[in-house]
């Protein structure tokens, strides 16, 4: 298991790439652990645990959004000149 800081330069230097999954930046108490919280403090672990899925959502929603913006303007290559799906922008590249 890596450490924070070994995580942090390996991930910099780009040694280490992949998804990230809930489960990976999640906290899990065991029930007896959870019950040895004070109420401040298991509503803070609920404030974190929603913000890191709010965060991943995100970034998924994003990841999404760019596959299908890269489907939609995804260049043609087949007649030597670019020209994109998006019939708008064809349109608009087309010589008069």
């Amino acid at each position: 298991m890596l450490s924070g800081l070994e995580h942090f330069r390996l991930s910099r230097t780009g040694l280490l790439q992949g998804s990230v999954l809930f489960e990976d930046v999640s906290v899990d108490f065991a029930q007896k652990e959870r019950q040895l919280l004070d109420l401040a403090r298991r509503l803070l672990y609920r404030d974190v645990v929603l913000e890191n899925y709010r965060h991943l959502a995100s970034l998924e929603v994003q990841k999404e959004n760019k596959m299908r913006e890269s489907k939609r303007m995804k260049i043609r290559t087949s007649t030597g000149y670019p020209t994109l799906k998006d019939p708008l922008a064809s349109l608009l590249l087309e010589k008069k």
